[in-house]
């Protein structure tokens, strides 16, 4: 069994605190007083995220022939329901995968068709990261995920960046957000 750990990064912007609940799942903003800023870590976060011109160019053919089963739909189906609803349920639920892919851009595509249309590329975000990293055979050991804020709205976005790629082809928004937590994984 996996273990799924997000961390916040908090950002600050004109004397707000902008930081990510990782147990609830939304973004809080604070006065800057309230929080001692010292204590976290963000050296942690992949370059590219921060300055995407320093990735790698997705240049893996997508068209791999694999089955769907019926327990990957079902648990794909289990975690966009339990992300519409409950953060900490969703959290649960991407604890339990399963199945194993080859690397997180199989995952992704799989997610993918499932859930084809371009309302759920962009409201799907966290469902579908949450499922590509509780996949992927390979996230573990170099891939990282991300919670983004489009600040200074309370708007969030999910997406990966692993091996210096961002493994979803059709995410383009990605690069508006700012990290404000970031997902991984220990096996």
């Amino acid at each position: 069994m996996c273990s799924i750990r997000i961390y916040s990064i908090p950002i600050l912007i004109n004397d707000k605190i902008f930081l990510f609940n990782a147990l609830l799942g939304f973004l809080m903003i604070k006065d800057n007083h309230l929080i001692n800023m010292t204590e976290f870590d963000d050296s942690k976060i992949h370059p590219g995220v921060t300055n995407p011109y320093l990735l790698k160019p997705h240049s893996e053919n997508l068209e791999r022939h694999i089955q769907i089963s019926i327990a990957t739909k079902l648990y794909a189906h289990l975690l966009v329901l339990s992300c519409r609803h409950s953060f900490i349920l969703a959290r649960l639920i991407a604890h339990l995968a399963p199945v194993r892919f080859e690397n997180t851009s199989a995952s992704i595509e799989i997610f993918h068709r499932l859930y084809s249309s371009a309302l759920h590329r962009r409201t799907f975000c966290l469902p579908r990261t949450l499922f590509a990293i509780s996949t992927s055979k390979t996230f573990a050991h170099s891939g990282t995920g991300y919670i983004g804020a489009f600040l200074p709205s309370k708007k969030l976005h999910a997406w990966i960046i692993e091996n210096d790629i961002n493994p979803d082809p059709k995410d383009d928004i990605w690069i508006c957000y700012q990290p404000v937590a970031q997902i991984s994984k220990h096996v």
